[in-house]
């Protein structure tokens, strides 16, 4: 039997098969990929590359109010603004939808105002590489001058609450209003290699009791392993908010001493300099309507009042 020769019609049986194949393959592909909300997510140019998270929690765009009138329509409109937050630090932020921590309720409020779409991003850790395509972050300690402000990726928010390290002594103490009222003798905890630990050894001239961690910290205080303690006012609001029974206190009227205490603000990507205008007046209208001291105190918080530059 004699064969047909195939050899010359092997270009066009190539070209057939492969048209059918991308027909079949690639073009259903193309068009279900487009109608999914993750390519249509790929579209906007400034959608961030971070993967530390689970899953994101969008938070839905609220109508503009007066202060959301002040920025271009395009601004609000054009994309998704990443929030970025620790995963499990309690009382700042966390995972917990019903407990997000108060700078994330914080920072979710300024979304409401400027009614811009916000999502939250977790880090694992504040790494430049891991927080390069954040638009905000929340709860940073406003740098010390403008040169340092101006340095980096993100330029800060004004202001938005003071808040340092503050003295914490047995529930039943009497006269006793600031650090130095303590008798040099006495044990206190204090957190290895921090600021605090500086001050009370080199500038104040105590002997402390190191521990681990600020928990660690209140938790000896409690069990009366030692008899005071110098901690963040978050960690010690939080602990009794947890634990109002706890037989420690923070002397009436305390606030942070002008040695351990600092302000807060929202960093903000320098890609964003067109709300700088906007936020800072979101975070006014907050303070002034008495919602970020309401969230604080939800989470046993003090808040005070952004205090005085020291320079």
């Amino acid at each position: 039997m004699q064969y047909p020769d195939i050899r010359q019609k092997l270009p066009f049986i190539g070209s057939v098969l492969l048209g059918c194949f991308l027909s079949w393959v690639l073009f259903p592909s193309v068009l279900s990929a487009i109608e999914t909300p993750f390519f249509k997510e790929l579209l906007p140019p400034q959608t961030p590359a971070i993967q530390v998270v689970a899953k994101a929690q969008p938070v839905q765009p609220q109508p503009p109010t007066s202060q959301s009138e002040t920025l271009p329509k395009e601004t609000r409109q054009k994309r998704t603004f990443y929030l970025c937050a620790s995963p499990n630090s309690l009382p700042y932020s966390s995972r917990d939808l019903d407990l997000p921590g108060y700078e994330l309720e914080i920072g979710k409020e300024v979304g409401k105002i400027l009614g811009i779409n916000i999502r939250v991003e977790y880090l694992r850790a504040y790494r430049p590489r891991d927080y390069a395509d954040c638009d905000f972050l929340i709860g940073v300690i406003q740098p010390e001058d403008e040169e340092e402000n101006s340095r980096g990726r993100f330029f800060t928010s004004k202001p938005y609450y003071g808040t340092g390290n503050v003295l914490v002594i047995p529930k039943e103490a009497q006269g006793i209003k600031s650090i130095d009222d303590l008798d040099k003798n006495l044990k206190i905890g204090i957190e290895p290699g921090s600021w605090a630990h500086y001050i009370l050894t080199h500038k104040k001239g105590f002997t402390v009791t190191p521990y681990v961690t600020q928990e660690d910290i209140i938790e000896a205080m409690a069990n009366k392993e030692i008899q005071a303690a110098v901690v963040t006012a978050a960690a010690v609001g939080w602990y009794l908010k947890q634990h109002p029974d706890a037989p420690i206190k923070v002397p009436e009227g305390y606030v942070p001493e002008p040695e351990l205490r600092w302000n807060v603000v929202m960093g903000v990507n320098k890609i964003n300099k067109d709300l700088e205008e906007a936020i800072n007046a979101a975070l006014t209208l907050l303070t002034q309507n008495g919602t970020i001291q309401s969230i604080m105190a939800k989470y046993g918080v003090p808040y005070y009042p952004p205090f005085p530059a020291t320079r």
